[in-house]
């Protein structure tokens, strides 16, 4: 039986206190999603370069790290969980991808066994309503910023790095990239999304 909203905001408030538990029912409510998100953004690759369960790994290990840093202060809800760990997926999955294509892995020419293995059966994950409204909302929030300095900014924040971590992947002064967070969060509100904030 799937956990109602209540249950789910016990879970990130012991998540928060580093309860295990906790992290092992979020583990095991969204793995088939975080799956199916990965399996969809991976689609084409070379199955021994592109794992879509390397791929949630990495991004449920990021969540955990944001949660134990703190970095998710509008995580509340089913909803928030699932946005934060969509765009974890997402991104985790661009990331491999990237990789995947880098001249010292083949260009993504990998050869050998990979290509006799048989096709799988898809689990179970969000409904192709659900993934299309997460995409346009996500692709609506960030053509609103005009900037790619400002997305990828947004985009780091989401993922749960650290404002000074930004700054050193972005080649800016930590202070720049707060009044920049200030300047997305102020063009968020005027498009009707004053939930989103990265204090």
């Amino acid at each position: 039986m799937a956990p109602n909203s209540h249950s789910i905001t016990r879970w990130l408030d012991a998540l928060r206190t580093g309860d295990a538990l906790a992290g092992r029912m979020v583990w095991e409510r969204f793995l088939d999603r975080m799956l199916a998100v990965a399996r969809r953004r991976l689609v084409g690759a070379s199955r021994r370069v592109a794992d879509e369960d390397d791929v949630v790994v990495v991004a449920f290990e990021r969540f955990l790290h944001g949660v134990r840093q703190d970095r998710f202060p509008r995580l509340r809800d089913r909803d928030d969980l699932w946005a934060i760990l969509f765009t974890l997926t997402e991104r985790a999955a661009s990331n491999q991808q990237r990789d995947q294509d880098r001249d010292k892995r083949g260009g993504g020419e990998v050869l050998g066994d990979s290509a006799l293995e048989g096709v799988e059966a898809v689990a179970p994950g969000p409904t192709p309503a659900d993934e299309v409204l997460l995409q346009e909302n996500m692709a609506r929030l960030l053509a609103a910023l005009g900037d790619e300095e400002l997305r990828r900014i947004a985009l780091a924040r989401m993922e749960g790095y650290s404002n000074a971590e930004i700054a050193g992947r972005i080649g800016r002064a930590e202070s720049t990239v707060e009044r920049r967070l200030g300047l997305i969060r102020a063009t968020w509100r005027s498009i009707g999304e004053g939930e989103a904030d990265f204090s």
